[in-house]
């Protein structure tokens, strides 16, 4: 298994623990939101805050794990088609909500505020995260069910996923 695959479980397994945790204490704020907006700027600093340290330590795992050059490249494939998908994912997310704002949306009736416009584009941020890493475990498991089926010649040394 390459050390990509074993950090791409655990950013998906922080993914879900932070959105677990932000999704949480964003229900447990009862009543009108406006009167809770220092409690939910502090929620807001707290999920990057958490998100920016699990991620640092992850990557600093990442990079001191040593890998075969041939599961480096793949694992290098993998993780930039994965990051172009999270990132198509981000672009439709983000001017749908631009779209929304300019055009759709009446401001008699705008229920959206600058604080809950944040909240909102956190949300993308958390899904985003999400997709990114689930989407990268599909691929490796697809390229090790492609592995299964069509195995490599014994001499060849780069196998996929071994």
């Amino acid at each position: 298994m390459p050390v990509q695959y074993k950090t791409a479980w655990a950013s998906l397994s922080a993914a879900i623990l932070v959105t677990a945790y932000y999704s949480w204490n964003l229900l447990a704020l009862k009543g009108n939101i406006t009167l809770h907006s220092s409690e939910m700027m502090s929620l807001a600093r707290n999920v990057f805050a958490f998100t920016i340290i699990i991620q640092v330590l992850i990557i600093f795992i990442h990079f001191v794990s040593k890998d075969e050059p041939d599961l480096k490249e793949q694992a290098r494939f993998i993780s930039l088609r994965s990051g172009r998908v999270a990132l198509l994912f981000l672009i439709v997310a983000v001017a749908s909500c631009a779209a929304y704002l300019i055009y759709v949306a009446d401001t008699r009736s705008l229920l959206l505020s600058p604080l809950i416009s944040a909240h909102l584009l956190v949300s993308v941020l958390l899904a985003a995260w999400i997709l990114r890493y689930t989407s990268e475990l599909w691929m490796y498991h697809r390229a090790r069910r492609s592995a299964i089926e069509t195995p490599s010649a014994p001499s060849d040394s780069n196998q996929l996923l071994s």
